[in-house]
């Protein structure tokens, strides 16, 4: 009877390890995806608007678009960790400022960014995980004129991923983006916003 009890276990725990193991082999090596992005952006302003002082934060929701890859590691039998990059392949609407008769919008435009993904297992073809990284845009104005500037900042937010078949996965995630102030034509933007995004990836 111990044998058999012996046998069972081990036949158990091997089969659980393999278990394991297919779930994070799911979510190693090289993805491709696209996503779709429902932004609300925002841009604190403050500063002369065509002789016109004007302050304030202005903000704009929008649907975009995204294209990403990246690379998982298993880190563990239920954990990965996957390194990562975006890019929009739409401009960021972030939002309109009023100043006398003067009318700016602010665009986020060629916005990217790189970062670290690290999941957990929820089962044998779902992955929880949380995403912090490095982002950039150049901001332009329409109304006035300004030199294109570059904002960097951060970015940060959880999310889950599903595998629908051996390759193909489905996602949802919130993330949030914070970037530094910069001052061009009189006027300093300081822009932010938070995204959902719904995404579709091949995993190779």
């Amino acid at each position: 009877m111990k044998t058999i009890v012996s046998a069972s276990t081990l036949a158990l725990l091997f089969l659980s390890t393999q278990f394991a193991i297919a779930g994070t082999e799911s979510f190693t090596g090289p993805s491709v995806g696209v996503d779709v992005n429902m932004q609300s952006m925002s841009t604190k302003v403050s500063g002369t608007l065509g002789g016109t002082a004007t302050s304030g934060t202005f903000g704009e929701s929008a649907i975009a678009g995204s294209v990403k890859a990246a690379y998982g590691f298993a880190t563990s039998d239920k954990s990965v960790l996957s390194f990562g990059g975006t890019y929009s392949i739409t401009d960021a609407k972030s939002g309109t400022v009023v100043a006398g008769a003067n009318t700016v919008k602010f665009l986020g435009k060629n916005a990217w960014n790189v970062y670290l993904e690290p999941g957990f297992l929820a089962g044998a073809n779902t992955l929880i995980y949380g995403k912090a990284g490095y982002a950039s845009f150049k901001g332009e104005t329409e109304g006035v004129a300004t030199t294109p500037t570059t904002f960097h900042g951060y970015t940060y937010g959880i999310g889950i991923r599903s595998m629908i078949d051996n390759n193909l996965y489905v996602e949802i995630e919130g993330l949030q983006y914070k970037f530094s102030s910069k001052t061009f034509s009189g006027v300093t933007y300081e822009p932010s916003g938070t995204q959902a995004n719904v995404g579709l990836g091949y995993k190779f």
